[in-house]
Parts: C-alpha cells; sequence; structure tokens
C-alpha cells in the first residue's frame, strides 16, 4: 500500500464505492464509471507496476508507506504522477511531470524551508 499525504491520503487497495442518487431529473442521464482499474486494476499484467519512484521529505514516513509525491511506471509504457500536495486537489500528471516537479521543490527555498530537503527514491518489483 502507497499513502500520498498532506490535504488526504490515497490508498491504492482501497475502492472507489459511488451511490446513484434515488431519481434522476427525467432530462438528466446520470452515469458513474471508474478509472482506476485502467491504471491500477490487478485483473491484467498491463496494470502492473514495473517501478515507482517516490519523494520523501521531513514529515514523509517510509515504513508507514506515507511520501511525498510518486510516479508510477506501468510496462505499457504509461506513467502516472501523484502530488497531493497541489492546492485544487491530488494533481495525477503524465511522462515529466515527476522530474519537474522535483527540480521546483529542491529549487524553491520557501518550500525546502517549509518541508525540508526532498529525497529522491526508486522501488522496484
Amino acid at each position: 500500500m502507497l499513502l500520498l499525504r498532506r490535504l488526504c491520503q490515497w490508498s491504492f487497495s482501497q475502492p472507489l464505492i459511488c451511490v446513484c442518487p434515488d431519481s434522476p431529473p427525467i432530462e438528466d442521464e446520470f452515469a458513474v464509471g471508474n478509472y482506476g482499474s485502467h491504471f491500477l486494476g490487478d485483473d491484467t499484467d498491463l496494470a502492473a507496476i514495473t517501478r515507482v519512484r517516490y519523494a520523501l521529505d521531513k514529515d514523509s514516513d517510509r515504513e508507514a508507506g506515507t511520501v511525498r509525491a510518486a510516479e508510477i511506471r506501468f510496462p505499457y509504457g504509461g506513467v502516472l504522477f501523484l502530488d497531493p500536495m497541489y492546492h485544487w486537489g491530488i494533481r495525477l500528471e503524465g511522462t515529466g511531470a515527476y522530474d519537474r516537479w522535483l527540480t521546483w521543490q529542491r529549487e524553491d527555498t520557501h518550500i525546502r524551508a517549509a518541508f525540508g530537503p526532498i529525497e529522491d527514491h526508486t522501488w522496484t518489483p
């Protein structure tokens, strides 16, 4: 399990449960979709994780699985970057986002003063 912390926690092992309204208005069409299986489903080899890069700061706890941000790579070439400190919520981006984020975190003196130095780590299965 990997948790991203700051404004929220993210756990890959918890499914999303959606509740439909009792009676949607006639003119509206209500639909529920889940994109989790595209990235983190465990029913195919395409969803396997080939590498995780993650960043730790002074408040991170590697043993608890709490990290500052993470990049997940998949065998089909897909990349998912997760940044829970984004002011609009959890930022999800693709290729190159982790490197841009890491550079920004290390160069900004205000961020370094608040969160301490950022350590970059890699995990491969």
